[in-house]
Order: structure tokens, then sequence, then C-alpha cells
């Protein structure tokens, strides 16, 4: 009798020892899964101003392409930096925007050539490039939260910190930065409705 009774004693022992560990496997899984879905909350939220800032080309009543930058977020982006290529001509140039306000969008077109970093040393550049398509390869810039980011027209990366795309390279940078800030009018900046939401 002694012998069943150790006998159930043990089955007993042995099933809430399994019990006792599903329960800390269930415990285990679920932290992790909670775990997880805070990670994709955190890298959502991260992610979220950043998501509202885009680029995308158009085209004018004459048929020519430009391009179009968007800031749909209630916060500005500053350091906006723009990679642009004309249809004839080979590399593409650099164009620092600066700051985008809130719920703003500004259409970049060949006019603009003159504030690109290159037409400081190539002054036939406005010239020849007046009447060509101009498209907007990629972005970068810095959101509220001082992450910064590229953009083009299907991915969106976060960057390194020390390795931005754009140092103040030129001699005449500050003059550069001031014809920008000047000509801000040729962008054509409206305003957005529905801001804040994504595109």
């Amino acid at each position: 009798m002694a012998t069943w009774a150790a006998v159930i004693s043990a089955t007993v022992a042995a099933i809430a020892l399994i019990f006792t560990g599903l329960v800390a496997f269930w415990d285990i899984e679920t932290a992790r899964d909670q775990l997880t879905q805070s990670q994709k909350d955190a890298e959502r939220k991260k992610r979220e101003q950043a998501s509202m800032v885009t680029i995308w080309p158009e085209t004018d009543s004459n048929g020519q392409m430009y391009g179009v930058v968007a800031n749909r977020s209630r916060d500005p982006v500053s350091g906006v930096d723009l990679f642009l290529r004309w249809r004839d001509e080979s590399g593409e140039y650099h164009f620092h925007l600066g700051t985008i306000p809130p719920c703003t969008r500004m259409n970049i077109k060949s006019q603009a050539a003159h504030l690109t970093t290159e037409a400081l040393y190539d002054k036939d550049l406005t010239r020849r490039v007046a009447h060509q398509n101009l498209i907007i390869l990629r972005m970068s810039f810095t959101d509220s939260t001082a992450s910064i980011w590229s953009r083009d027209s299907l991915h969106l990366r976060e960057m390194p910190v020390e390795k931005g795309e754009v140092d103040s390279f030129s001699k005449n940078w500050e003059e550069h930065l001031l014809r920008v800030a000047k000509s801000r009018h040729l962008f054509d900046p409206k305003v957005i409705e529905n801001c804040g939401r994504e595109a």
C-alpha cells in the first residue's frame, strides 16, 4: 500500500512539474510576444513622422517632368538634402533645401538648377537643364527627434548620425544657403490638407 501511495505521490508530483513547466513556457512565450509587439510599436512610432515625408514626380502642362517633395507631418523636417538628375546630364546633383515646414508641399523644377551645389562650379548648368525633365532620386532629412532618414521612391531608411550624406564642403556654402533661402518662392509651397496622415 505504501508503494502505491509513493507511486501516486510521484505521479502527482511529475504532473505538477509538467504543469509548472507548461505554465513557465507559456509565460516566456507571452513575454516574448509582448516584447516583439512592443519593439514593433516603438519602430512604428519612430518612423511615424519620416513616413509622412515623401517625394514623387509630376508633369507640368508643357509635359516637362519635375519633382515634388512633401511633409505631411505636423512637425517641420530639417537638413533636407535632395539628390537630383536631369534627363541629359550624367551623374546626380545635390540641392540643400533646408527646412520643410509642417503640412507643406514644394515643387522642385529645373529653374532651381542654379541652387544646386554643382552650380557653384558649373556656371553653364542652369542653361543646359532649363528645359530638361528633372527627377528627385532620393532625399535625406532630419525628423523632429533628430533621427536622420534617407528616402527614395520605394524605401525609407534610418541613417547612422555619423554618416550624413552631405558635408559643408563648399567654401561658398553660406552664400549658397542664403541663395536657397531667398529663392524659396520658386518652389511654389502649398499647404497640404489632411495633414498628419501617411500618403
